[in-house]
């Protein structure tokens, strides 16, 4: 029972945080929904080899994790969600409900500008990222490196 408990406090928590960080958001406001909403994650401040900031809140061996990038200006332009592979048909399945399918593992906003995309787990990797990122008009899209698990 005390399982079924923190799997739907995990779930929620995930909901809420997708519903709560459109990309575009500040990093001033996702810290503070993090500091207020989720202060067990521990927040670690971090720049890409492109050089783009980026943050990480973690909550527990790379799984739950949030890592947001941002802008020169402090806006949010990517995040990335891990979750355990047990969960991934049910992340394809909220997925291909509440967004436009362009494959099997990309997703595409209604307005079409944000797109997300599933980076499969390797081979022994216990969990696979979501990749959340604005699809119009930013230049960085394409230089982004993106954490692995």
């Amino acid at each position: 029972m005390k399982h079924l408990i923190v799997l739907l406090l995990l779930a929620t928590c995930t909901v809420s945080a997708f519903a709560q960080f459109p990309l575009g958001g500040k990093e001033k406001e996702i810290r503070a929904y993090f500091n207020k909403n989720i202060p067990y994650a521990s927040a670690k401040d971090f720049k890409t080899a492109d050089n783009v900031s980026g943050l990480r809140f973690l909550k527990s061996r790379g799984v739950g994790d949030y890592t947001f990038y941002f802008d020169s200006n402090g806006n949010c332009i990517s995040y990335v969600v891990t979750y355990y592979n047990k969960e991934l048909y049910n992340i394809i399945n909220r997925l291909n409900s509440t967004f436009k399918p362009l494959d099997n593992s990309t997703w595409t906003s209604e307005n079409e500008e944000t797109n997300i995309t599933i980076v499969p787990p390797k081979e022994k990797d216990i969990c696979f990222s979501v990749v959340y990122l604005k699809s119009a008009g930013n230049s960085q899209n394409s230089t982004l490196t993106l954490a692995s698990n």
